[in-house]
């Protein structure tokens, strides 16, 4: 059930051109986040917007879910890679992001992202949607910092 807004235009960057993304937002939406191996040891990560948590399991159910981070504000998508998790602080304008184990939480690793909603991560940057400005920002992950 989709209850969000109609799809809208986002980006035309060089050879690159996204057309079109849908945007959803609903309390009860939660966003998910898989990485690892196959089988029991494959983690499903998942931030829920009214809940503030960050959570994790095992894809085969097998592992009881852990509050990974706690306190997290208004987290409105989730990305991991082999390192950490990532998510977005719509409020704050902020991406955060921590361990896979959930330590080394760091609230403001990316400062000024306007209008974030949704992130996702690539071998060298992080990705965000910029909901307000129809548009898709980038930083650098081994400096955190914003990229025109």
């Amino acid at each position: 059930m989709n209850t969000g807004p109609a799809p809208r235009r986002l980006l035309a960057r060089g050879a690159a051109s996204f057309r079109r993304l849908a945007l959803a937002l609903s309390l009860s939406l939660v966003a998910l986040a898989a990485f690892g191996a196959a089988g029991a040891n494959a983690h499903l990560y998942w931030a829920g917007y009214a809940n503030t948590s960050i959570h994790r399991t095992t894809t085969s159910g097998v592992e009881e879910t852990q509050e990974l981070v706690p306190g997290t504000e208004r987290a409105t998508g989730v990305a991991v890679d082999a390192g950490h998790i990532y998510w977005a602080n719509r409020p704050a304008e902020m991406i955060a992001r921590a361990n896979l184990d959930g330590g080394e939480v760091e609230t403001e690793w990316i400062k000024g992202a306007a209008g974030v909603f949704a992130v996702a991560v690539d071998a060298g940057h992080v990705y965000w949607t910029n909901d307000t400005t129809e548009t898709i920002g980038r930083a650098n992950l081994a400096g955190g910092e914003v990229e025109p």
